[in-house]
């Protein structure tokens, strides 16, 4: 075959320009190559340096690590100045024990995120009802910072050292307030309470969520979550201070009176500056003031409305703050239960954790103080019989009789010996009868004259009181509703006793309670299923909606708890 010059020239042409482009390819992986290398060396370096943001990291990295097992160490064995300013030393070692006394919160001189987390909460306190100083909050911001800012290696070792067994205290005496409240220092006993904080604390600082594990370990019942929540909002819209504002009788200074109430209800968000010049917008305001102040809403001045809106800030978030802390001490309530809250004046009845119906009551007066109390609802008791007390028949029903032999018949009262037999009234010589001798006991049969009432709730406890009936209506009408002998009276008891018997018996087995109480039929209906009722005394709550709500402290229980616990 004949080969053209042309032929071979494109031939060597072909042949040169594949060895052109294979050096140009090689160039180009090289330069790739080294781009590639560059940027992980510089992603190399720049991820080396700590990053404050970064909760976890490499041990490697910690340039003081040895130091800090040493210092950490050595400052929970021996004696020392910090280890004297712990308040829960032991507990504190345990923590770091489990963490082979490595640093839990810093990383060289930068606070992890776990620590940032606590930090926030412990600034915010509070929110539930604490105080930061509890924690040291100040000086450990001042360690923080002095961590942060020193050059000396000494000095950040000793820093470092300080923030970190700080810290920790800190960290387990809030878990410790948020679960079991402020009290004894019992609270810190290693034995009792080292397996449910530290590792608690540990894990949420190994996972990453330390806060939400804390917040986990408070009450998880309804009355402490929206009360908690209510806190923290009160506390964010208020400046918290000891400021009083006393309001003068609308009746010798009208002006004054209605210019400091609105410049109250503006302070407290109830009403704002611009409309707090309508009449019309003051008033609503103020109705709902008094509606959160266990006042009946009619937009007056009364003595109880000045003297609830002459209470400082601090005052309100001290009521709370003590609320909390009575919650936190007290047991789950579970989800069906009666729960009675003396000075609030109200019994409520809870479902499936869920409020389902609030009824009026009276409690005891001071002289007689409704008792705080846990028991079950076992009985309901239709038209029944009063066995009156001891101290009310020496102190009230004999000085009566005395007086009025035609008492008893009139109260329809039947008299018994020791021996449970009746006695003839008109035997008994009332005249030469007084406290010494009188051997007698006093029952008023059923009816509508009876001091219980139609109905009667009976739980066993050692204080003989219970949930009844009551002729005298005129009390629920009342804003202070304090004037029984310590039993709780109750308003529409038909309606409770319906409600637990449609709730708790067959129906074959349920008893027509209208018609026992219209027929005033003497009647025991026991529930199959007890439920528990739960008596507190609380000045403070709060509804569904954040709403607080203050109530008089008729046994003034809570201010000498207030000094006790906070002052």
């Amino acid at each position: 075959m004949k080969t053209s010059a042309s032929n071979i020239n494109e031939n060597t042409q072909a042949q040169i320009k594949p060895q052109k482009n294979t050096g140009t390819l090689v160039q180009n992986i090289l330069k790739h190559i080294w781009l590639s290398q560059t940027i992980i060396i510089i992603f190399f370096l720049a991820t080396s340096y700590v990053n404050e943001e970064n909760a976890m990291y490499d041990l490697r990295n910690e340039f003081y690590h040895a130091e800090m097992h040493e210092a950490i160490f050595s400052s929970l064995q021996l004696s020392g100045t910090i280890q004297s300013e712990l308040k829960a030393p032991a507990l504190v070692d345990r923590l770091y024990y489990e963490n082979r006394y490595n640093a839990l919160w810093t990383l060289n001189q930068y606070p992890g995120s776990s620590a940032k987390e606590l930090m926030e909460m412990l600034k915010n306190a509070s929110f539930y009802g604490l105080d930061k100083n509890l924690y040291g909050y100040d000086q450990l911001v001042l360690l923080m910072n002095g961590m942060q800012n020193t050059s000396r290696t000494d000095s950040l070792l000793n820093y470092r050292k300080q923030f970190e067994l700080m810290l920790t205290d800190a960290c387990l005496l809030f878990a410790v307030h948020l679960n079991n409240g402020l009290i004894s220092t019992d609270t810190l006993d290693p034995e009792k309470q080292a397996g449910i904080f530290t590792d608690h604390i540990y894990a949420g600082i190994r996972h990453n969520d330390l806060a939400t594990r804390l917040l986990s370990l408070q009450p998880q019942n309804l009355q402490y979550a929206n009360l908690q929540k209510a806190l923290e909002k009160f506390v964010k819209n208020n400046e918290i201070n000891d400021l009083t504002i006393e309001i003068p009788d609308e009746k010798t200074d009208s002006t004054t009176s209605i210019n400091k109430t609105k410049q109250v209800l503006v302070h407290l968000g109830y009403i704002t500056e611009q409309t707090a010049a309508n009449d019309s917008l003051f008033k609503v305001a103020l109705m709902e003031f008094q509606k959160h102040h266990g006042i009946h809403a009619d937009g007056r001045l009364n003595r109880d409305t000045r003297k609830a809106l002459s209470m400082s800030t601090r005052e309100r978030f001290l009521r709370a703050a003590l609320t909390l802390d009575k919650l936190r001490k007290d047991n789950e309530y579970g989800d069906h239960y009666i729960y009675v809250n003396i000075p609030s004046f109200q019994l409520k009845l809870f479902r499936d954790k869920k409020l389902n119906k609030t009824f009026n009551v009276v409690v005891g007066r001071p002289s007689t103080p409704t008792p705080e109390l846990s028991s079950r609802v076992e009985t309901i008791v239709t038209a029944p019989e009063w066995n009156v007390p001891k101290t009310i028949t020496m102190n009230e029903l004999l000085p009566r009789v005395k007086k009025d032999s035609t008492y008893l018949v009139r109260n329809n009262f039947k008299l018994i010996d020791k021996q449970l037999n009746p006695v003839d009234i008109h035997t008994v010589s009332w005249k030469d009868v007084d406290t010494e001798n009188f051997n007698y006991y006093f029952i008023q049969n059923s009816g509508s004259s009876n001091a219980l009432g139609l109905v009667k709730f009976s739980f066993r406890n050692p204080y003989r009181v219970y949930i009844h009936d009551t002729p005298s209506k005129k009390y629920f009408n009342h804003d202070t509703r304090a004037y029984s002998h310590g039993c709780i009276r109750l308003q529409h008891p038909d309606q409770l006793a319906s409600y637990l018997v449609d709730n708790n018996l067959q129906s074959n087995q349920k008893p027509d309670i209208a018609k026992l109480i219209e027929k005033r039929i003497n009647q025991d209906i026991a529930l199959t299923e007890p439920i528990d009722i739960h008596i507190r005394y609380l000045t403070c709550e709060a509804d569904d909606e954040l709403n607080l709500y203050f109530y008089k402290d008729i046994y003034n229980k809570d201010s000498k708890l207030i000094h006790s616990l906070f002052n």
